[in-house]
């Protein structure tokens, strides 16, 4: 193992995984570009990078910086990587696209074992390169939600989401990986959520694929609204739909609400980047909401008609539970 101190002090060494059962976190060693050219922060995306490992207990060592750090939390097919992308200023903000170390450590509350003062000090080492970090984890990550906040007291967070029928549109036309995808999701998210819809297993095991994703969303949805509810003065929502309709408005209030300090200028050179006329996922990809539109038009009636039924019978099974799927608080509606 290299030199715990010099590893925690420099940011160019990047908090990669947590092993649970060694108590060790790998670092990898990334620069700024490699960061901006990364799809997501995994290991499918980074490659083959120089890595280095620290013991858990020499984290209690390192002092988090004072850098502000904000959350953006997804439900998945909303624009968030688009996003995240775009708030990814040298000089001002880290825009950081779902670190592994936080699914990591989802990973090991989801199997009971939490650790605040870890994921603190994790938190910390990720917002050691810039001004302001805001961190989009992977929505796998969403069970931590609340300790995040509850570890960040001063983090504000914007909750973003696509529209029902949006949302399944993305699974379907992602066929069998997206499918299998979304009653993964299911697993995870039925346990903490629990909605009283009255369905046993056999009537759960029996429901269409598109049902299983028409439920993820409104667990989804259903954990947003509680957390709109529960801490109005630091969540914001935001829809997918929203962002590619008013880009620079919507644009200049997520910043606004992040504190970002962005300048006129600043946001010029964002809108003038490409970023958003470019597929988040597909770098090099030309894309925006006209070619959204037009994939949606051209593969739509392979499935217009399962996810108009499935949209019906998730209204219907919203009515029933006595849940109004709406977010409140958007982002650019309501002032910071």
């Amino acid at each position: 193992m290299a030199n715990p101190g010099a590893i925690l002090a420099d940011p160019s060494w990047f908090p990669h995984r947590y092993d649970e059962q060694r108590q060790i976190v790998q670092f990898i060693r990334l620069d700024r570009d490699a960061h901006r050219s990364a799809t997501f922060l995994t290991d499918e995306y980074l490659g083959e990078r120089e890595r280095t490992l620290v013991p858990v207990s020499a984290l209690h060592e390192f002092t988090a910086p004072p850098n502000p750090v904000h959350f953006l939390f997804h439900s998945a097919f909303c624009c968030s990587t688009l996003l995240a992308s775009a708030l990814d200023v040298p000089g001002h903000v880290f825009g950081l696209k779902e670190p592994q170390i936080i699914n990591d450590l989802a990973g090991a509350a989801l199997r009971g074992k939490r650790d605040p003062d870890l994921l603190h000090r994790v938190l910390g080492l990720l917002a050691r390169a810039e001004k302001t970090v805001v961190i989009k984890p992977s929505n796998e990550a969403n069970v931590l939600i609340a300790q995040m906040l509850a570890v960040r007291p001063n983090a504000r967070a914007l909750l973003m989401s696509s529209g029902l029928e949006d949302f399944l549109f993305s699974v379907a036309k992602k066929g069998m990986f997206g499918r299998i995808w979304v009653r993964r999701q299911h697993t995870l998210l039925a346990p903490r959520q629990r909605l009283p819809t009255g369905f046993s297993p056999a009537e759960v095991f029996q429901q269409t694929d598109l049902q299983i994703a028409g439920m993820v969303w409104l667990m989804h949805r259903a954990e947003f609204i509680d957390l709109v509810a529960g801490q109005p003065q630091r969540v914001r929502s935001l829809d997918a739909a929203d962002l590619l309709a008013h880009k620079r408005d919507v644009f200049e209030s997520v910043a606004r609400w992040f504190d970002l300090g962005f300048a006129d200028r600043d946001v010029d050179q964002v809108m003038a980047s490409g970023r958003f006329e470019t597929h988040a996922k597909e770098l090099g990809r030309t894309y925006d909401a006209t070619a959204r539109e037009r994939e949606r038009v051209r593969q739509e009636s392979a499935y217009a008609e399962e996810i108009a039924m499935v949209a019906n019978w998730i209204s219907a099974v919203a009515g029933h539970i006595g849940l109004q799927p709406a977010l409140s608080r958007p982002v650019h509606r309501v002032a910071a």
